[in-house]
């Protein structure tokens, strides 16, 4: 199949911010008129809605699909973790899921609405993930018809999102703002526009490896290309932020920031066992070390990837040492991705 579902959307060195932004998402729902909700639909019912969507999909150019059931049971429960499908729908026998590559976009038919449909974009572009929902969006109107009231806009299950049924998010990695306490204050303006934000550990809310996610649900009162203006206007704000943070940390403590970076780069060639969020952590450093000139061979697109594939069921772990603990086999994975990675200049015994 498409390697696209497994590696989710390349990160290129030149991202839009790509020295804080990592990823621009969104998710755009619709549900088909004359249709039972597909909570509330029977089987039947669900079957007819799931085969109106995927004919109407594969009519679309340079478009793939296929059963979720298909696909294997680690990359189903890896985009269960990467929230790219629900964990409830990653075991549906009757899901169904398409792609688009070449914009970066994912749909799903019966998860929560009718058609769930997914881009995500490296850096911070909302505008480019928008202008892709709304492509494949209009694409697919000429087939299907949407549940659509004059008063209230496109209609679906869940009454948060009546009007657009348009969710924009950008993820940020902060790891300045939180060294230096400065996170809580800038994220003010945020939460005032009605942004959430929201940690990367579902635990409890924390962030994991300081990358931070704005999620703005688009009101109904409020075109969807100023909701994309909106969000850039809160992200540039953070992304200003944190460049100040990082050199006010140069400038106050460089021999403490060398020695956090260091220290990442050691468990990198080092450690015998690892756990996730250990891993998550060292990578933050390596990150802000590469983006301080600190560090060589590094970059978004590394940290990206270990993001994804050192947590939970990563799918870089798959096939390492079967035998061995996880905890084991993520430290092998990690000293392995990060093989063409080194610090600048050695500081020991300097």
């Amino acid at each position: 199949m498409n390697g696209f579902l497994a590696r989710g959307v390349e990160v290129p060195a030149d991202a839009p911010s790509g020295d804080v932004a990592v990823r621009s998402a969104g998710i755009l729902s619709r549900n088909l008129s004359g249709e039972r909700y597909a909570w509330r639909a029977d089987d039947a019912a669900r079957a007819r809605a799931a085969e109106k969507v995927s004919a109407a999909w594969r009519h679309l150019d340079a478009v793939e699909a296929c059963p979720l059931a298909e696909l294997d049971a680690d990359l189903r429960r890896a985009l269960a973790e990467r929230d790219s499908i629900t964990d409830s729908y990653s075991h549906d026998p009757g899901a169904w899921i398409g792609w688009d590559a070449a914009r970066g976009a994912w749909l799903t038919a019966n998860e929560q609405d009718h058609v769930r449909l997914r881009c995500e974009r490296p850096g911070f572009d909302p505008e480019g993930v928008l202008s892709s929902l709304e492509t494949i969006e209009e694409a697919l109107s000429f087939s299907l018809g949407w549940a659509f009231d004059e008063r209230f806009g496109f209609l679906g299950p869940d009454p948060a999102k009546l009007g657009h049924a348009l969710v924009l998010s950008a993820s940020f990695h902060l790891p300045a703002l939180s060294m230096t306490l400065a996170a809580e204050r800038v994220f003010k303006e945020a939460l005032s526009a009605g942004v959430e934000i929201i940690g990367q550990s579902s635990d409890d809310g924390r962030s994991l490896a300081s990358v931070w996610t704005l999620a703005f649900t688009c009101p109904p009162d409020l075109l969807p290309r100023d909701a994309a203006a909106r969000l850039r206007k809160i992200g540039m704000s953070l992304v200003e932020a944190e460049r100040a943070a990082r050199s006010s940390l140069v400038e106050r403590d460089p021999l403490g920031l060398e020695d956090a970076v260091s220290r990442a780069f050691g468990l990198s060639r080092y450690a015998l066992a690892l756990q996730a969020g250990e891993a998550a952590e060292a990578a933050s450093f390596l990150r802000l070390g590469d983006a301080l000139g600190l560090v060589a061979g590094f970059g978004p697109g590394l940290f990206a990837s270990l993001l994804r594939g050192l947590s939970g069921s990563g799918l870089s772990l798959s096939g390492i040492a079967p035998d061995r603990p996880e905890a084991r086999r993520r430290a092998l994975a990690f000293a392995e991705a990060l093989g063409g990675v080194s610090l600048v200049q050695e500081k020991h015994r300097v």
